[in-house]
């Protein structure tokens, strides 16, 4: 998200450094992560943002089921 003019944005995000597990053999999936104009953010915080600043956020994997 591009922000164009001055906001607070909150982060109640999971799985950012712990990915979630598989079953029955199956692998670990991706973890998260939060990003503002490039630079990595904690899983649980609030940041200032000004016009022109960018957050992503990239949401984590679930686990895989089963071998292959």
């Amino acid at each position: 998200f591009e922000f164009t003019r001055p906001a607070k944005c909150t982060f109640l995000t999971e799985r950012r450094s712990h990915p979630a597990w598989g079953l029955a053999g199956g692998g670990e999936g991706d973890c998260g992560m939060n990003e503002k104009n490039g630079e990595c953010l904690p899983a649980k915080c609030e940041v200032e943002l000004e016009a022109g600043d960018r957050i992503m956020i990239k949401t984590p994997g679930g686990g895989g089921y089963g071998e292959r």
